[in-house]
Order: structure tokens, then sequence, then C-alpha cells
């Protein structure tokens, strides 16, 4: 009978054991590849999350420079704009809020077409040879006559501006414009020099309730 020596049976044992070693190793691999998913570049959307998702189907995140502003911001843009304007046209700064002021309650918050697509800030009427207007007629007022078109915002607001200098030059607005202090004053200025037709109450109304915001 051969009996075996402890070097045969090491070397048995080290081979048994490299087998069951591999054969776990694929049993594992195998279960792995059952059980995960596989891995795809599509970034899942968040639970509840719809339309307007940045990652829902369709939809890319945007960059903060890429997205559409909102209505409040479009809003607080166009004041600013005309305001800053006003004030470089050599208006005093409390003026020039309440000509911001009065472009929102002529413009029904800067959605009016006469505002949207011709840039007028102010409801002024067209006129041939003026300034700042483009030659080309607005569009058609209620009255039958045109708008005034501008080739921006800023230009509306020139026109504005040069026509309360004029009136000052002529005496029917105050030497010292800084005397213009709020809505009622304003719109009684206005209205003397027959700038709309509106009941007095109603355009200072109209103003105040912006310029009651923004100081």
């Amino acid at each position: 009978m051969n009996i075996p020596t402890l070097q045969t049976v090491l070397v048995a044992l080290q081979g048994a054991l490299s087998k069951l070693g591999a054969a776990l190793a694929s049993t594992m691999f195998k279960s792995a590849t059952k059980t995960t998913p596989a891995i795809t570049s599509q970034v899942k959307a968040p639970i509840g999350c719809v339309a307007n998702c940045p990652f829902a189907s369709g939809n890319n995140p945007k960059s903060p420079a890429d997205a559409a502003p909102t209505k409040n911001e479009s809003q607080l843009d166009n004041l600013k704009l005309i305001e800053d304007t006003a004030i470089a046209d050599g208006i005093p700064k409390t003026l020039a809020m309440l000509i911001a002021a009065q472009s929102v309650h002529e413009t029904g918050n800067f959605t009016s077409s006469a505002f949207t697509k011709d840039n007028n800030g102010f409801g002024y009427k067209y006129v041939e040879g003026a300034k700042w207007q483009v030659q080309d007629k607005g569009i058609t007022s209620s009255e039958g006559d045109n708008y005034a078109k501008y080739e921006n915002i800023e230009d509306s607001v020139h026109e504005l501006t040069a026509w309360i200098k004029r009136r000052q030059a002529e005496g029917k607005f105050p030497q010292d414009l800084n005397t213009i202090t709020n809505p009622d004053i304003y719109a009684k200025l206005l209205k003397n020099d027959g700038y709309y037709g509106d009941a007095e109450s109603v355009y200072a109304s109209g103003i105040h309730k912006t310029f009651d915001k923004m100081i």
C-alpha cells in the first residue's frame, strides 16, 4: 500500500482550493449580472417632477443666463431702465420715479401693443419729423390716429422728458422740477396741458399704484 507523502497531500489540497475559488467567483458574477440593472447615461427625473422639471423628458437644465425672465423681473427691469434714462436726461429722481410709474399705467403694466410692438411707453402720438420717433407710424389708436413708434424704450423716455422741459420753458411746469413730489401734483400738471383725456383722479390713482410701492 502506497502512503502519500505530505508534499503530495499539500499539492492536491492547493489544487482543490483553487478550483473551489474559481467556482465561487463565477457564481457571484452571474448573480450580480442578474440583479443589477444596466447603467445608462440617462438622468432620471426626481419623483413628482413633471413638464417643468429641468430633468424631465425633453427638458435640459438651463443656466441662469439662459432662463427667460419672469413677468415681475421684466417689469422691474423696465421700471429701472425708464427711471435711469429720465435721470440721465436731467430729471430729478422723484420725478423720474413718477415717470416710470406713469409708464406702467399708460401701458397696462408694459403689455399694451403700443409698448410691445412700438416701444411706446407713454401713449405718445405720432408726430411727423419728431426727433425721437421712427418715421414709420405706430399702431392705430382707439381715436383713429397713430401712436408714435420708437427704436427703443429709451427714445420713448427721451421724448417725454423733452416734452416736460418744453413745458417748463413755457412756464407750464415749475422751474424747480424737484417740487413735483407725488402722483397728484404730476397728474394735475399733465392734465392742465392736455396730455391725457381721463379724469385727473383716475390718472393719478393709476400712477399711485406703482409709485407708492417704489418709495
